[in-house]
């Protein structure tokens, strides 16, 4: 959202607040900090007792509130979180318009992932301004025939992918860098532990290094921490920032993730990704050869990691950029939509 964040900045006709919930809060100042955005409005919420994260009940209750106070004539949210859902909801309660921004991805599971494909498609249906990031999710839409408008406008996280200039990061000569990361609530206890496994088979083979951003989540990190916290070859680091993110990325042989937004970012650099995920929101990268799905299968993992690094024909198919999800003018089309509608 950064990008539309400062392109509203030069228009006039388009006064916005951005409005923080406090959901991932750590990772949220850390995202907009590369971007000098200001937040309008923290609401400051807190999980309830023994939850570990806002509920959407409290993040609702708490944006209705405020949409009463200050009523917005467009409520723009984006992605599937449970924050966007929130906002989305509230605004719906309250008659205010809804913008989607990255609408119209699917997995067709209805369960997988948790809550984000319950969130996305509850979004559609009560969005006013769907804004599609490609062809395929544009297609979604159309056959469930949300009510609303449906443009193709890119995602903006493309915008950001391009605005992000700073080089790669510097490689250990003789190491294929080698970057991870996992969060995924579907990949928390067995499955996380066996990718644990299968990272440390990887970097017994002495050629690659590989690097971990250990998410905030505490289940998460207690695995992690708990499985390769003394591994060989395996760096656990605390979270980057956007533009380290990106030059981490541009730096590695490959990705391992379980991630939605690194499929994107991957395809765009031309990054080979194995996905650690049974199914993607985002096929186009499967079909166009940069990402290969193996699942939290440990000798999958090990698998495709090892043909990605012993053979150079293959690296080198998966790694031809590809841009299905827009050319990096994502924000200017939104905010001409919402001009116009306004």
């Amino acid at each position: 959202m950064a990008p539309i964040a400062l392109a509203a900045q030069t228009r006039p006709a388009i006064v916005h607040q951005i409005v923080a919930t406090g959901q991932q809060d750590q990772l949220f100042d850390q995202a907009i900090e590369g971007f000098y955005i200001t937040v309008s409005r923290y609401l400051g919420l807190q999980p309830r007792a023994g939850e570990r994260a806002l509920d959407v009940e409290t993040m609702c209750a708490a944006l209705a509130e405020m949409f009463t106070l200050n009523r917005p004539d467009l409520v723009l949210v984006q992605g599937d979180t449970n924050s966007a859902y929130a906002a989305a909801l509230a605004a719906h309660k309250k008659g205010i318009a809804i913008g989607h921004v990255e609408a119209g991805l699917r997995t067709h599971i209805a369960e997988r992932p948790w809550p984000e494909e319950r969130n996305r498609c509850a979004i559609a249906r009560m969005a006013t301004l769907h804004f599609a990031p490609s062809l395929l999710a544009m297609d979604n839409l159309g056959a469930e025939r949300v009510s609303g408008t449906i443009f193709l406008t890119g995602n903006p996280g493309i915008d950001a992918l391009m605005m992000t200039a700073r080089p790669p990061m510097r490689m250990i000569n003789g190491d294929h860098p080698i970057l991870v990361t996992c969060h995924r609530r579907e990949n928390f206890g067995t499955p996380l532990a066996g990718i644990c496994t299968a990272l440390r088979v990887l970097a017994e083979r002495g050629d690659a290094l590989i690097t971990l951003p250990l998410h905030p989540n505490s289940q998460v990190r207690a695995t992690i921490l708990s499985l390769l916290e003394d591994a060989p070859r395996i760096r656990l680091i605390e979270p980057l920032d956007y533009p380290d993110m990106i030059a981490a990325i541009r730096a590695s042989r490959m990705v391992i993730s379980d991630s939605g937004g690194l499929q994107e970012e991957c395809a765009a650099l031309g990054i080979p990704l194995i996905l650690m995920r049974d199914e993607t929101e985002r096929p186009e990268v499967v079909l166009s050869g940069n990402c290969v799905i193996t699942g939290a299968s440990p000798g999958k993992i090990i698998a495709e990691a090892n043909r990605l690094l012993d053979d150079n024909s293959h690296h080198a198919r998966m790694s031809r950029p590809y841009l299905p999800y827009g050319d990096g003018k994502a924000a200017k089309r939104i905010l001409d939509i919402i001009e116009h509608f306004i």
